[in-house]
């Protein structure tokens, strides 16, 4: 039986569904997508794992981000433009902040 989210935030990029232990990063479906993620489809962070959290708030120009850094792992270090080829990383639109 699948575990219920306790919260689901729509990205322009992803949907990012909150449960009790973990997160689950669910890719948006179409070519735009396709061309910078490939195949990789969704994924799933345990909480205990990420080490950093990085909210980048939208504005009327540009659109936002939220970042996460695991143990290990190598987060881009490039603004939007790096953050939107990140697997790690949730792109929002102003009005779904």
């Amino acid at each position: 039986m699948e575990e219920k989210p306790v919260m689901i935030a729509e990205g322009y990029n992803a949907k990012l569904h909150l449960f009790k232990n973990k997160i689950r990063i669910e890719r948006a479906k179409g070519l735009m997508n396709l061309s910078i993620h490939g195949l990789k489809g969704d994924k799933e962070i345990f909480i205990k794992f990420i080490t950093a959290i990085q909210l980048k708030r939208a504005s009327s120009f540009t659109n936002g981000y939220l970042q996460f850094t695991l143990m290990g792992g190598k987060e881009s270090l490039g603004g939007l433009f790096s953050a939107v080829q990140d697997e790690n990383t949730v792109v929002f639109k102003k009005n779904q902040e």
